[in-house]
């Protein structure tokens, strides 16, 4: 009996600092969902406000993350968010490898559906998103301009690498090799279970895009 009031206790301590560490955390307060609507044809899962006939803000998130980390505060913008190719609601779009070509092709395509192609554009990105975005800037017509958020401008994988491990210590234990293959892989055949277990490892991030995390492939990845 003793023990199983220590457990219970002890479970209970847990829930109390999870769900505290969760309410206070600067990204849960600020944050809150989208409303926006599904739009587009093309490759790549799209969501949209009203986009009117002027300029239009598309966005795109950083790697394992989806186009929900743009959230609610954006709604007032004519904006597009993005789930980029291989991740989020875009884990699944049909291509033959996930190189700076295949991205920006299909990234490319997704506008021509949506009908902004060519219309006045402010790129967003954060991390990977913002190094897509300063590439896709050099191709694209009508950007106006890019705001590039955290984004990794590294001369080489090993600088690259050398910063995560500085900075994220579980960051770089997953960010290449054998363990992050192993933990992707599972994620990938437990992917009911791994949205629920990402979240409560990561109680700093609102539960949707932490759950949304788990939603890519290695190759992807």
């Amino acid at each position: 009996m003793r023990v199983g009031r220590v457990m219970a206790t002890a479970a209970a301590a847990g829930a109390t600092a999870w769900l505290t560490a969760h309410a206070t955390a600067p990204a849960v307060r600020g944050w809150s969902a989208p409303n926006r609507r599904d739009v587009g044809d093309g490759p790549l899962h799209a969501t949209a406000t009203a986009l009117g006939d002027g300029p239009v803000v598309v966005a795109l998130h950083g790697i394992t993350a989806s186009g929900r980390s743009f959230g609610a505060a954006f709604d007032d913008l004519p904006f597009v968010a993005l789930d980029v190719l291989g991740f989020g609601g875009s884990m699944d779009a049909d291509t033959e490898g996930y190189t700076r070509q295949h991205h920006l092709d299909a990234l490319t395509a997704t506008l021509r559906g949506i009908g902004v192609l060519g219309r006045p554009l402010v790129l967003v990105g954060h991390s990977m998103g913002a190094v897509l975005a300063l590439h896709a800037a050099s191709r694209l017509p009508g950007v106006m301009g890019v705001i590039a958020i955290s984004a990794p401008l590294y001369d080489d994988e090993e600088e690259g690498l050398d910063r995560i491990a500085r900075t994220d210590r579980l960051a770089s234990l997953l960010a290449t090799g054998n363990l992050a293959e192993r933990v992707c892989t599972w994620m990938c055949n437990h992917r009911t279970t791994a949205g629920i277990l990402w979240p409560l490892l990561a109680p700093e991030w609102p539960w949707p895009i932490a759950a949304d995390g788990v939603l890519h492939t290695w190759p992807a990845y």
